[in-house]
Parts: C-alpha cells; sequence; structure tokens
C-alpha cells in the first residue's frame, strides 16, 4: 500500500468517526436526582403501602379451569403451592380452594377480562391485578368476598362501557347506549358498596349530632340522625 492511498484511508476513516462521536455527545444524559417533591411521594407510598397479595403464574387448561404457580423462590413445592391458594383464598375471604378459584374465574369473566383468547402471560397479569383489588378490600368472610368481588366486576364493565362510549368511531346512537349501560352499572356498583357497609355494621347503631338548638328556658334540644347497621345484604 502506498503512503498516499494510506493517507486516504486514514482521512477516510476519521471522516466517517466525527459524526459518531457528535452524535454520542448530543445523545449524553445526565441524570439528575429526584427533587424533594418527587421524593416525598415516593416515600409517602412506601409509608403507607399496603400488604401485598402475593403473585403467582397462573397456567389455564382447556376447560377454563387453571392452575396457580406462586412465582416466590423460596420455600419447597409444597410451600409454593400452599402460597397461592391461601393468598386466593384470602382475597375471597374463605378457607376453601374451590370456591376461591370458582369466584376469582367468575369475577374476570364478569369483569370482561377473562377472553378465552388471552395467552397465559397475559391471563396472569389480569389475575394478579383481580386478586390485588379483592384483597385490598379485607373480605373477611365469603358474603364480603362476594360483595367485593360484585363491585370489582362492576367497576371494570362499567369502565369498559365509557371506554366504548369514548369511541371516534361510534354513533352517537352507540354512545347514547353505552353511557346509558355504564350508568346503570355505576348505580348498581353504588347499592353494592352500600350494601357491603351496611353488613359490616353488623347493626351497629351511630349517632350523628346535626343541630343544637338553644331554647328560651335554655334546655339544648339535640336533633339526631340514627343510623342502624342493619346487618342485612339489601
Amino acid at each position: 500500500m502506498t503512503k498516499k492511498k494510506a493517507q486516504s484511508i486514514s482521512a477516510i476513516a476519521k471522516k466517517v468517526s466525527e459524526p459518531v462521536a457528535n452524535t454520542e455527545k448530543k445523545n449524553l444524559v445526565v441524570n439528575l436526582p429526584l427533587n424533594s417533591e418527587e421524593q416525598a411521594i415516593i416515600d409517602n407510598f412506601r409509608m403507607n403501602k399496603k400488604a401485598k397479595c402475593p403473585k403467582v403464574y397462573v397456567e389455564r387448561n382447556e376447560d377454563n379451569t387453571f392452575k396457580v404457580i406462586s412465582q416466590t423462590n423460596n420455600g419447597s413445592e409444597g410451600d409454593k403451592a400452599e402460597l397461592a391458594q391461601a393468598s386466593m383464598c384470602s382475597a375471597t375471604g374463605t378457607h376453601d380452594f374451590d370456591f376461591a378459584g370458582l369466584m376469582v374465574r367468575k369475577i374476570m369473566g364478569a369483569a370482561c377480562i377473562g377472553s378465552p383468547s388471552v395467552d397465559n402471560k397475559v391471563y396472569t397479569t389480569l389475575y394478579n391485578g383481580i386478586t390485588s383489588a379483592l384483597n385490598a378490600l379485607k373480605p373477611q368472610d365469603e358474603i364480603e368476598g362476594m360483595l367485593i368481588g360484585r363491585l370489582v366486576a362492576l367497576h371494570f364493565q362499567s369502565m369498559e362501557y365509557l371506554g366504548w362510549a369514548s369511541n371516534n368511531d361510534s354513533t352517537p346512537e352507540q354512545r347514547d347506549c353505552n353511557i346509558n349501560r355504564a350508568t346503570k352499572l355505576s348505580r348498581l356498583y353504588n347499592e353494592s358498596l352500600e350494601s357491603l357497609m351496611r353488613y359490616r355494621r353488623k347493626g351497629e347503631q351511630k349517632v350523628i349530632v346535626q343541630h343544637i338548638n338553644m331554647q328560651g328556658d335554655a334546655k339544648a334540644v339535640i336533633t339526631a340522625n340514627l343510623m342502624g347497621g342493619g346487618g342485612g345484604l339489601g
């Protein structure tokens, strides 16, 4: 190779490398620490964080039944199976694993998110989301588990219809229809929530003082509202 040719190759290589170096310099990003307000959001979240519902992996069968497998790396295979069963039972307020599995499967179907076309990976994410929502409301028995399951299903259904109502391809009639359905579901949600609150009070009475009027003889007349727990489902 002649000296002139070598110099030419060197010049070409230098010219090609220059834009790369400039690009790397332009794309250089310095990660600054979070400011005090952003860090406070994280700190408050960590302090008030609720107990987690253990995550599982779900294998769904052809008959739409499923097997739950704990994602933890700790414990024996028996421990992992028991942890998965306990987390499902805790989320539905029961000690019966068959009832818990039926409850979760029906809730996912009623919430319009248990589609047979969904693969196991997506189904696992949906399952963990549903059980976390159930666990957050801490059902104490099967009645509470059923009421809370209804609340979760109604919430997702109403959100589904509201989503369809906002579809730009929908006709005005279709939007009105979807909004009406979402409204009815939201009303049923409120009724179910009130039923849960009444059931949890279990007959407890509360006295709420609304007004205290002083009469001429200096006696206080108290207007009170008595709220009975009822203990019924309504």
